[in-house]
């Protein structure tokens, strides 16, 4: 709008007020591009397409990877605090050796709580999605 006001600034003549050129300018400008865009064809997307669209094909399996860490935070926070700290560290990648520094258990116990947790998780998440 500004770059075709500067360029017709040398065709006003002061037949009508400054304030009334520069509106019309400006409307017709903008009408030319309303116009240009109402002329312009909609590109629609087939869900076919969609599909085969790279990228895209992975979006409900990035859903269900949210949900289910959303639901695994729930059930973490769920946890007692030493059981939420083992599963924290666990899912962390720390070794039992790691974890038993962290924690002062023996690597052992740290192992068989684990086993434990998963067990539980996986039967939790079991009921959840019935």
């Amino acid at each position: 709008m500004h770059i075709q006001l500067r360029k017709s600034l040398s065709a006003f003549d002061s037949r009508c007020s400054l304030k009334t050129w520069v509106y019309r300018v400006i409307h017709n400008v903008a009408a030319s591009h309303v116009d240009r865009e109402r002329r312009r064809p909609v590109m629609g997307i087939d869900f076919d397409e969609l599909e085969q669209m790279p990228g895209l094909t992975d979006l409900s399996g990035l859903v269900e990877r949210d949900d289910a860490l959303a639901r695994l935070h729930a059930w973490i926070r769920k946890l007692k605090p030493t059981d939420r700290q083992i599963m924290t560290l666990y899912l962390e990648d720390l070794s039992a050796a790691e974890m038993s520094e962290v924690t002062g258990f023996k690597p052992g116990a740290i192992a068989t709580r684990i086993s434990r947790l998963k067990s539980k998780l996986a039967q939790d998440f079991k009921e959840a999605s019935k």
